[in-house]
């Protein structure tokens, strides 16, 4: 019985993570390959879709499928874009340690 749910939960969740793929892409398509100028609202639109997930989890992985998304497409910047909100949320949300925020900068 436990094996059964165990498949469950893991088919459930492939799914939840197929979907996310999906809808990441036809949601941050139009960021691809774009110079920071062209890109600034959908820069703030993906930082506020981003905001506004409530779980810290479910906020994180979603910030894990558009960063798998833009390096599926070879788009350095927007997957640097999706490292800086991880840093700004994390320094100014989570109160991170100002030295490890600017340490997850340099490593950029």
């Amino acid at each position: 019985m436990k094996k059964i749910r165990l498949c469950k939960a893991r088919f459930i969740a492939g799914v939840f993570q197929f979907v996310c793929f999906f809808s990441a892409s036809a949601q941050y398509d139009s960021l691809l390959h774009k110079p920071y100028g062209e890109n600034i609202y959908g820069i703030h639109s993906m930082y506020s879709d981003l905001i506004n997930i409530p779980d810290s989890a479910s906020r994180a992985e979603q910030a894990g499928v558009i960063k798998a998304f833009a390096r599926k497409h070879q788009d350095k910047a927007l997957e640097r874009n999706v490292d800086f909100f991880l840093v700004f949320w994390n320094a100014f949300y989570q109160r991170q340690p100002k030295e490890i925020s600017l340490r997850k900068l340099e490593e950029q």
